[in-house]
């Protein structure tokens, strides 16, 4: 009997996808899964230290609305709009900013 590897392990139970360990908000998505365009709020800043200080100092706060204003020809970097701001991001760093679509329902609910 020959041996399996984890590879044809994974590959039998539908890869590494199929591994969920918690179920995501369908709403609350990385921001470099964003298209161009979008209009999106903050509602968290992972990673630590340096990185999350620097983004904060440039006015990224939970509950902050954004835009995603278009990515490079190889879709990194991107460019965002913050306020009056625009800010140039690796789209790993934009992967640890977790954000949502507002609320665009007619009757505001």
């Amino acid at each position: 009997m020959r041996g399996i590897s984890m590879m044809e392990s994974l590959s039998s139970y539908g890869g590494y996808d199929s591994f969920l360990t918690k179920v995501e908000n369908p709403m609350d998505k990385s921001l470099s899964l964003c298209r161009e365009g979008d209009r999106v709020l903050i509602q968290k800043i992972l990673g630590n230290g340096g990185f999350k200080k620097r983004l904060m100092d440039l006015g990224f706060r939970k509950g902050k609305e954004l835009i995603v204003v278009r990515y490079a020809p190889l879709r990194d970097p991107m460019e965002v709009m913050i306020g009056d701001s625009y800010i140039s991001l690796r789209v790993d760093e934009a992967e640890q900013i977790r954000v949502e679509l507002p609320n665009t329902s007619a009757d505001g609910n």
